[in-house]
């Protein structure tokens, strides 16, 4: 059963008069399908007659063509020949005979020797001129008077022949009425379906109100749209129609994610009619992803300093963008030229709001909640020099075949750190890889992610193309790209896989794929001379399952402390060049890293508080008797981070956190203070590290 099934869902040719149809006028078309049917349409006949593999649709292309050159063809003369005769003109039947005999040889001939396709047009063609051309019978004085004719206007005769016969006029006058038809009567549910494009691939003239009717429908009927574009790219009278519309609609949505200020989407490119951000887009393309970049950096950034300068880069490549338009006339400069000053005019009004209004307050460059990275600055960055300076070390010993891991609690700044890496060591390249971010649900999945992202990423940040993930299955597919990776890039690079640990969970596929992956890390590690493999997360590998330990050999742990006190106070009082220095007084600072122990999200989110509730007041200093107030806030504000590391606790660690944060003495078993411990939630001596905690836990842990 299930092998006949499989023979009725095989794809096959379409029926006798439609594979004629289309061979007459959708030639491209049949030739792609050929191809999917695994026919060699220029193959010549013994090729084909050997072919034993898709033989059923073989054979019956084979008839097909035979039916068309011994049947049809004749047919079509002897009507013809008849047609002639009934406009009083004298047929030569023996002679039409012949013609037809001679074609029909000419193209069994052909067809076996050169290519069926090539016999068959070969034989129809010599058939129809010898069959007709021959057969006429022509009287005297008609025979003078047509000899007379050739002689002196052949050539003329045989260019008017060869325009009217190659571009189709017999047939596009009718099309042109049609055309017209459809756009002003409006035929339904669409123009756009009754379009003669849609019958034919061989019109050499443009037809008129095409592109009105391509956009008109590309709202309602996106897939006729999206057809009648792909008919336009193999139909030569159409194909400008074609680009200039696609540049069009792609346009008209780049211009509506502009004003719905939609800028992560006019970075990416994302939508019905744009084609995704790729190295491969054409440069108007490349160019207005990277205006939605800044402006993306932009909407996030917080610092009104930086919302400036991503704003005033994003102009600056406007500028250069309509400077290019100037120069070179396109489809895109006709097209998007003036739209494009408005959004000039947009940024400038937004710089000069903003400008304003940073006259008024002070400025609140605080990112607490999401990691820092290069696009919103590099000033509050601050205490991990060390670390990125031990992170070059193991990069640069290309002898070692090592891996690293960077270990830190939740909100430590593990995210951080990795996003400001490419900065920090401008020599390698970073693939930065967030398993949150890119979930995945397979093998497959896995590795078509990873390929994209680095893709991305490298020539984002390096301006280096990576290849396409090759065919076959997903480990053969991953090994051969992780080769090529290598070959390709002669400088290291580090893919950066966060939240590592998640990774089992998120492949359902059991543990063997696991493993397999696993094993194939394992041996990126060993053989590749520039690949290296970092996973950052907050489990340390003994916590985990032993094949983390048993594939990533010759580990190296980092650990990412909280931030120290010098660090934590100068970030506090001068977290930008520009901020006020009196705006947090010098012992509000130090009660704010005691509270908070120098815990990076915390630090900052006491300290962006702290500057918002200057704001709310019109205040422009600090002082300790607000420290209260801005921690309960903080509590607030920061209560999912709280219940997180309270809830991942074991139960021991739990109890342990209610005792100590009402004052009691604990006794804790050798797991649960191992699991605070490397939390960075409590000192060898069992005391908390984090005040701000403890009062969370107090108040609010006895409702978990």
């Amino acid at each position: 059963m299930a092998n006949q099934k499989n023979k009725t869902l095989q794809p096959s040719l379409p029926s006798f008069w439609k594979f004629v149809w289309m061979l007459f006028m959708q030639p491209i078309s049949l030739h792609f399908m050929l191809k999917d049917l695994g026919i060699d349409p220029d193959a010549s006949g013994w090729k084909l007659l050997k072919k034993k593999n898709n033989k059923k649709n073989t054979q019956q292309y084979l008839i097909y063509h035979t039916t068309l050159l011994v049947l049809v063809m004749p047919i079509f003369v002897f009507l013809f020949a008849l047609f002639l005769q009934s406009l009083g003109i004298d047929i030569n039947w023996k002679k039409v005979a012949v013609g037809v005999t001679f074609g029909v040889a000419f193209g069994v001939a052909g067809g076996i020797a050169f290519g069926v396709a090539f016999g068959v047009a070969g034989g129809i063609a010599l058939g129809v001129a010898l069959g007709v051309a021959e057969g006429i019978a022509l009287g005297g004085a008609l025979g003078v008077a047509v000899g007379v004719a050739v002689g002196v206007t052949g050539g003329i005769a045989v260019g008017v022949a060869f325009f009217f016969g190659f571009f189709r006029i017999w047939s596009y006058l009718p099309e042109l009425v049609l055309q017209s038809v459809s756009y002003f009567i409006r035929i339904p549910p669409t123009s756009l379906s009754s379009s003669p494009l849609f019958f034919h691939e061989l019109s050499y003239l443009p037809y008129p109100f095409l592109g009105r009717m391509i956009e008109e429908s590309a709202v309602n009927y996106p897939l006729l749209t999206r057809k009648a574009l792909a008919r336009c790219t193999i139909t030569l009278g159409q194909k400008r129609i074609g680009e200039r519309t696609l540049v069009r609609l792609q346009f008209k949505e780049l211009q509506r994610y502009f004003q719905q200020q939609k800028f992560e989407s006019l970075y990416e490119l994302k939508g019905e009619w744009l084609p995704a951000r790729s190295p491969d887009n054409p440069k108007t393309l490349r160019r207005i992803s990277e205006i939605g970049r800044y402006l993306y950096a932009y909407q996030h950034a917080i610092q009104a300093q930086q919302q400036v300068q991503h704003l005033q880069k994003a102009f600056d490549q406007l500028k250069s963008l309509q400077n290019y338009f100037l120069a070179k006339k396109s489809d895109w400069s006709i097209t998007a030229s003036q739209p494009l000053k408005t959004w000039q005019q947009w940024i400038k009004a937004e710089i000069q709001q903003i400008e304003q209004q940073t006259t008024k307050e002070i400025p609140n460059p605080f990112y607490y909640g999401r990691p820092i990275s290069p696009e919103y600055g590099t000033d509050l960055f601050r205490g991990r020099e060390t670390i990125a300076r031990h992170i070059e070390q193991l990069l640069a010993d290309q002898q070692q075949s090592l891996s690293i891991a960077l270990l830190a609690p939740r909100r430590c700044g593990k995210s951080s750190m990795l996003k400001m890496l490419p900065i920090m060591l401008p020599d390698a390249v970073f693939v930065f890889y967030d398993l949150q971010d890119n979930t995945v649900d397979s093998i497959e999945g896995f590795f078509r992610s990873l390929v994209k992202r680095t893709q991305e990423q490298a020539y984002q940040d390096r301006g280096i193309k990576i290849p396409d993930l090759p065919e076959g299955t997903a480990f053969e597919a991953g090994r051969e790209w992780l080769e090529l990776v290598d070959k390709q890039v002669n400088r290291t690079l580090l893919i950066c896989i966060d939240e590592f640990e998640r990774l089992p969970e998120l492949l359902p596929e059991g543990r063997q794929k696991l493993l397999q992956l696993m094993s194939l890390f394992r041996a990126t590690i060993q053989h590749r001379q520039h690949i290296r493999l970092l996973v950052s997360g907050a489990a340390p590998f003994d916590e985990l399952e032993h094949i983390w330990n048993d594939n990533f050999i010759n580990v190296q742990e980092i650990k990412l402390p909280h931030l120290d006190y010098q660090s934590s106070i100068g970030l506090i009082r001068e977290p930008i060049k520009t901020f006020p220095k009196d705006a947090i007084p010098a012992d509000l600072a130090d009660a704010i890293y005691q509270r908070s122990n120098g815990q990076p999200f915390l630090l900052q989110a006491f300290a962006g508080l702290t500057i918002e509730h200057l704001n709310n007041n019109e205040l422009k200093t600090a002082n300790l008797d607000m420290l209260d107030e801005i921690e309960e806030k903080v509590m607030q504000r920061c209560s999912t981070y709280f219940r997180d590391v309270y809830g991942s606790a074991p139960e021991s660690a739990k109890l342990a956190l209610r005792q100590l944060s009402n004052g009691e003495n604990c006794v804790l078993d050798r797991v649960g203070k191992r699991w605070l411990l490397r939390r960075l939630l409590i000192t060898e001596q069992e005391e908390l590290v984090i005040p701000i905690f403890g009062h969370w836990v107090r108040e609010f842990a006895g409702d978990l």
